[in-house]
């Protein structure tokens, strides 16, 4: 940086021009390091509702929140729990009632009143 500063006139019996005096500095480049903290929320730019075919509790996640997910994956696991022997009864309840069915369709193509 330069600064130019005349001097004050001492005696006005000098007829050469004042010089002005000149002062300067030396600067060094040094290395600055920026940071800026902040502080904010992030939002998905996109949401999905979830929903499933069957109702039971979750007893294992395939993936963690803010993991990309592709449409079909699999995302958690349900209990299946009793399921398999409901499944079973109804197969059965639904042999029980096509056999009611056949032997009613018999009687009445033998010309038996059904109700």
């Amino acid at each position: 940086m330069l600064k130019a500063e005349e001097p004050q006139p001492s005696a006005p019996s000098d007829t050469a021009a004042p010089l002005a005096r000149v002062v300067f500095q030396t600067f060094h480049a040094q290395k600055v390091e920026k940071k800026i903290d902040l502080y904010g929320r992030t939002a998905p730019d996109r949401t999905a509702k979830l929903g499933a075919e069957i109702a039971g509790k979750i007893i294992k996640l395939n993936v963690r929140k803010g993991d990309s997910v592709k449409a079909g994956q699999s995302i958690a696991q349900i209990d299946l729990g009793d399921l398999q022997i409901r499944l079973e009864r109804a197969q059965a309840m639904l042999n029980v009632r096509q056999q009611e069915f056949n032997a009613s369709k018999s009687l009445k193509s033998k010309g038996f009143k059904v109700k």
